[in-house]
Order: C-alpha cells, then structure tokens, then sequence
C-alpha cells in the first residue's frame, strides 16, 4: 500500500495540482495514524500479551507434564520451543493430514489421538472427562476494525485426556 500512496501523490504532483497534493498527503497521513490507533497498536499489545500467555503454557507443560507426553495444540510455535515436548500440530503447519477434520472438533480430537496425544491445549474441554490442568484467559488475537474485540479473551486452557 505505501508505494500505491507514492504512485497516487506522483501522479498528482504531475499534474501540478498543489493543493489536491496536500490535500491528499494530509488524508493519507491522517488514515495512516487512525489505523495505527485503532488496529495496529491494540493487535501488538495483545500479541505481547499472548506470548506471556505462551510462555506461561509452556512453563506448565515442562512443570507438570511428563517431558516425553505428546501434547496437541494448534499454535505450535513458541510452545514448541519453550515446552520442548513432542506436540500434535492440529493447525495443519507441520502435519497436513489434520485438515480435513479441522472443521470438526471431535473429528480433530480423533486425529490427534490417533498420533498419541495425551495432553490437548484449546478453550474449552476437548471431551468428557478432559481434566482440566491449567488454564489462563488470552486476548483476541485477529485484525479487526472493531477496537471493543480486543479488549475481550478467552480461555487457553491445557486438558489431559482420559
């Protein structure tokens, strides 16, 4: 978008229209700091959020999990690093064969089973009988134009299947 903004204001420098120059210069910039106010600088905060959030699954998954327990989860990344446990990726990043379940929760939970999961990390029970081993409230995590939705969370909770 910003060598569009470029092209747009060359294009009207051409024409010599000065005051159409500005006057969209001063548009540009003012769309610029709106959506810096209102998207960009809540997605970062809740993203630094997040990853504490993250970190504080993966200190649990060390502490109380055993270390060879396979744990499926669909955020693999930093848990991944910081847990150092095996994990059942059901985003579909590292193992593509979830995909076709990942529309059904039940269907994915089979699946993740199916590859040895013991341990499931998701908002709410995964199953009966799921217990519940820790859980900690995280915030929205998408871009949206609608600044109320990061201010709400939800649940990320570690279960350990029956």
């Amino acid at each position: 978008m910003p060598n569009m903004s470029i092209a747009v204001l060359w294009l009207i420098a051409e024409a010599r229209r000065s005051r159409l120059l500005i006057a969209a210069a001063a548009t540009m910039v003012l769309t610029g700091f709106i959506v810096t106010w209102a998207i960009v600088v809540p997605h970062i905060t809740n993203k630094q959020r997040y990853i504490r959030v993250l970190s504080a699954v993966s200190d649990v998954l060390r502490d109380r999990i055993p270390e060879r327990a396979p744990v499926a989860v669909f955020a693999i990344g930093q848990i991944a690093f910081e847990s150092q446990h095996p994990l059942v990726d059901i985003g579909g990043i590292t193992d593509k064969s979830v995909i076709p379940y990942m529309g059904n929760p039940a269907a994915t939970l089979r699946w993740a089973k199916a590859r040895g999961a013991r341990y499931y990390i998701t908002s709410e029970a995964p199953e009966p009988g799921a217990v519940r081993i820790f859980t900690m409230n995280a915030p929205f995590l998408g871009w949206t134009f609608r600044r109320s939705d990061y201010l709400t969370e939800q649940p990320v909770s570690v279960y350990a299947l029956p």
